[in-house]
């Protein structure tokens, strides 16, 4: 796609997740907004897997060679690891290691978009150390440099949308609004709750979707629609984002991996990113 559609269309196909990681909502050239990002269907986890079947090249280890490789890859309609690229390299070797275990990976499951399975781009960084330590983490969506890379766009010109103060700020705004509820005091419940907000080119939040996992499936939805009430009263009275921004402009935006637990003891927590 060309620099010149992409500003055009910049409105329509920009979203974020967490401060610094962008989805696609809407493009020609790929599905509408992904609710759902593709999962890692290997047992023990992505990052177990990737643990028992990385290693450090022998010649790069004895050399001291370290260094931050990015590899980038779309996870298909069908689950399949395809079109698995080094994004940004640290060295030959530490390069093709990288890119060999993500061309060896299992299927997974498939994103998806409304009812629908999707493709989804996905981003692994593997920091290779040269005491011999290798670590991995992973964005489900576009960091800035995968981004500029899918749309043949300078990653200066690309400014996430964020919360004043932070993440950090944001979840404990959160929090504090959620602990301080009645109904989520009283609760017995063990939740996972996931939300995402949808932001305009001011910064205003003006939507929400919340996703809630119970762990008690024979209690009533009635505690569970209580809870999703204050929840949705809180985001709609959150101060305004930093907007997010594509080169001198402000765009509308889908921020989410907003993710919390209740314990069973009426007290809400972070639920850990990875």
């Amino acid at each position: 796609m060309s620099t010149n559609a992409v500003s055009q269309n910049m409105s329509k196909v920009v979203s974020t997740q967490a401060a610094d990681t962008f989805h696609i909502i809407e493009d020609l050239a790929v599905p509408p907004m992904i609710f759902f990002p593709p999962m890692f269907r290997g047992g023990g986890g992505l990052m177990y897997w990737i643990d028992k079947t990385i290693h450090y090249p022998e010649g790069a280890l004895k050399d001291g060679i370290e260094g931050l490789v990015t590899v980038t890859f779309v996870v298909n309609k069908e689950g399949k690891v395809t079109h698995a690229k080094v994004l940004k390299g640290a060295s030959k070797e530490l390069d093709a290691e990288a890119l060999r275990v993500v061309r060896e990976m299992p299927n997974w499951y498939p994103a998806i978009s409304e009812t629908h399975n999707a493709e989804a781009k996905v981003a692994l960084f593997f920091t290779f150390e040269s005491s011999g330590k290798i670590t991995c983490r992973k964005s489900e969506g576009m960091n800035k440099e995968v981004f500029a890379d899918y749309y043949n766009i300078d990653k200066s010109l690309v400014e996430p949308a964020d919360f004043y103060g932070g993440r950090d700020s944001l979840d404990g705004y959160l929090l504090k609004k959620m602990n301080s509820s009645s109904a989520i005091k009283d609760s017995k419940l063990s939740l996972l709750i996931f939300i995402q907000l949808y932001i305009d080119e001011k910064g205003r939040v003006i939507g929400e979707d919340i996703y809630i996992d119970s762990h008690d499936k024979v209690k009533s939805n009635t505690e569970q629609l209580k809870i999703r009430k204050v929840i949705e009263g809180i985001c709609k009275h959150l101060p305004a984002f930093k907007p997010a921004k594509i080169r001198d402009g402000a765009v509308k935006v889908l921020y989410s991996n907003i993710c919390f637990s209740l314990d069973g003891k009426g007290t809400m927590r972070t639920l850990k990113r990875k």
